[in-house]
């Protein structure tokens, strides 16, 4: 259970780092 926990944080946090990657990519290309 506590590794099922873990995994599920590990993806969540991945895809709040893409989102944020993404994030940052648009608004850099749309200001430059």
């Amino acid at each position: 259970n506590g590794w099922n926990e873990n995994k599920n944080y590990i993806l969540i946090g991945s895809a709040a780092w893409a989102g944020l990657v993404l994030l940052v990519g648009t608004l850099n290309y749309l200001v430059i």
